[in-house]
């Protein structure tokens, strides 16, 4: 249950956009719950599923060719494929000690390098036609015949795929540091498991790499920025 005051500006964005479906959950610690809720409800309604939090970006790096195209072009090329795997790419806290006043993606550039904490875990781009359930938040089970693959065409059997490269055609930027004051307000809601349980400080510092600048989502901050502004204008008026 959001306690943020964050529902109803949320409701003006979904009434704007008008392509997104707000469902309410009640209740702590329902996140599995809640993935499998949306996977059976609207598994009918999309050729593929992706399950990503708020705190991902998921994105294409060439900005000429759409994230959809990206995506329906692996899985023609991959005919066992059943879900595709994309591997997080973990953003540290850029130096912020407080939380910056700019965009998450713009305020947060720098990244741990291949192999650091975190960067083994994918989140999978589902074909809803050949996945049986979802069984983590990262991973499918799917029909016989068919599997999990990489980018780079390795089957990933569960939630996790090492990796030794970027960039790759797609990114999932995930931002789960950001400002060490963010991470606490983060922290104190607890685990999306295990509501009653506080993270240890020391969980921040593992993730906290600022190995590399890393500004390939950049390329969508002018959209993004007009886009926000055309919401706000529309609320306003």
């Amino acid at each position: 249950v959001s306690k943020d005051g964050k529902i109803r500006p949320l409701k003006n964005y979904l009434r704007i956009l008008g392509f997104v479906k707000y469902h309410y959950v009640k209740g702590k610690g329902r996140q599995m719950q809640t993935y499998k809720e949306a996977f059976n409800r609207h598994r009918k309604e999309c050729k593929y599923l992706a399950i990503i939090d708020c705190d991902e970006y998921l994105f294409s790096v060439d900005t000429n060719r759409k994230l959809k195209e990206s995506i329906k072009s692996f899985f023609s090329k991959n005919k066992y494929a059943g879900g595709l795997v994309v591997n997080w790419i973990m953003f540290g806290d850029n130096g912020h000690v407080r939380t910056p006043s700019g965009l998450c993606f713009e305020s947060f550039t720098k990244r741990a390098l291949p192999g650091k904490s975190g960067t083994i875990h994918v989140k999978s781009i589902m074909q809803t036609k050949d996945t049986l359930f979802i069984n983590t938040p990262h991973s499918a089970i799917y029909k016989w015949g068919k599997a999990a693959y990489s980018q780079d065409g390795k089957i990933v059997p569960g939630p996790f795929n090492t990796i030794n490269h970027y960039p790759t055609p797609i990114h999932l930027n995930h931002y789960f540091c950001k400002s060490i004051e963010q991470w606490h307000k983060r922290r104190n809601i607890g685990d999306v498991f295990t509501p009653d349980f506080i993270r240890p400080v020391s969980t921040f510092h593992t993730h906290n790499n600022n190995d590399v600048e890393d500004v390939s989502i950049l390329a969508y901050l002018q959209e993004t920025k007009q886009i926000l502004k055309t919401i706000q204008n529309t609320e306003t008026a």
